[in-house]
């Protein structure tokens, strides 16, 4: 009898919660719509180090803050690229990085490479090959799958996020499926109570670090960049040299916006700073966008950098693909691989 008692009890626990959370998401996709929106985050599939776009997708692309709102197509190996990778050619120049060079918040004809195809023409093709949330080992996997594909081109940018791209990399390993990591993009993508309660958590620093204290999220009292060390900075600079020794490349550095932050610009400049040092040791041909935006501008937060998502703008690919067309003289040294 005690326990037919009990189990009624928690049948009805259950089916109450249940009914509380559906009220509750009903009454927050009413009044609350800005969470509201879902797969505002790229979808895509991780196969080892390889991290692709589902292929032959077609999504709109927005963020919380409602700053940008665009299409995104990925093509049938998974990349953000119209081109054909078969049509491609020695001359070709390949464009490998995560989100900054994907286009995050931009139109696929926005991005740096793109603008850059317009200034040089047809003298040769750009093939952008980034995608988001990928470090130096996406890179080379990507780069690999895609040369499997047909993509030919002795040529790159290596385009460097100094936000999250500098880690130990001996020490990093194959990521394996996680069912609570499932779990919790399924909740990301589809429900907006979920959206509303993980606002509310990261507004609130007591919450965030009693949360920490028992290690239910990471900690992140300090920006990612402070956790850099040198060995950090030695092996990214020692495996982006291994990577890149049979191609033309440029390095292009992103910085992180921390450098034009007062309370940690003195950290994250010399990260940086100690970053191209060891590239530059490296014999690696440099391009610093730090330099060329703080040319460009007096704020180059509000100019190049979108406020919410913080990634560039139109205006950021913009000084970029200048940069780039300039750094790599393309127009008078494209005849070299003809």
């Amino acid at each position: 009898m005690i326990k037919k008692i009990f189990n009624v009890n928690v049948l009805l626990f259950l089916v109450s919660t249940i009914l509380t959370l559906l009220l509750a998401e009903f009454l927050v996709r009413t009044f609350s719509p800005k969470h509201n929106i879902w797969d505002y985050q790229i979808p895509m599939v991780e196969n080892g180090f390889s991290v692709l776009g589902i292929p032959n997708s077609t999504f709109q692309h927005t963020n919380q803050a409602n700053e940008y709102q665009v299409e995104v197509k990925i093509n049938q190996y998974g990349f953000r690229e119209k081109k054909e990778l078969e049509s491609s050619k020695e001359n070709s120049l390949i464009i490998l990085g995560d989100s900054f060079s994907f286009g995050y918040g931009v139109e696929e004809e926005e991005r740096f490479g793109n603008v850059l195809q317009n200034k040089i023409k047809d003298s040769l093709q750009v093939y952008n090959i980034s995608f988001p949330k990928s470090h130096f080992l996406n890179y080379q996997e990507n780069l690999n799958f895609a040369i499997k594909n047909g993509l030919r081109g002795k040529r790159i940018i290596y385009s460097i996020c100094m936000e999250n791209d500098l880690k130990e990399y001996e020490n990093v390993r194959s990521p394996k499926p996680s069912n609570w990591k499932n779990i919790k993009k399924w909740f990301h993508n589809n429900s907006s109570l979920y959206a509303f309660v993980g606002e509310k958590i990261h507004n609130s620093e007591l919450i965030e670090k009693i949360l920490s204290g028992l290690g239910v999220m990471n900690d992140n009292s300090l920006p990612r960049i402070y956790s850099v060390s040198d060995k950090a900075i030695e092996s990214s600079a020692k495996l982006l040299a291994e990577q890149m020794k049979d191609y033309e490349v440029l390095v292009l550095i992103i910085p992180s916006r921390l450098v034009w932050v007062e309370e940690h610009k003195i950290k994250a400049i010399e990260i940086h700073q100690k970053f191209i040092k060891k590239l530059k040791e490296q014999s690696l041909n440099i391009l610093d966008m730090k330099i060329i935006f703080d040319t460009a501008s007096d704020k180059p937060l509000k100019e190049f950098y979108y406020d919410f998502d913080g990634h560039w703008n139109l205006k950021g690919h913009q000084q970029a693909a200048g940069a780039i067309h300039k750094s790599f003289n393309l127009s008078k040294q494209v005849s070299q691989f003809d």
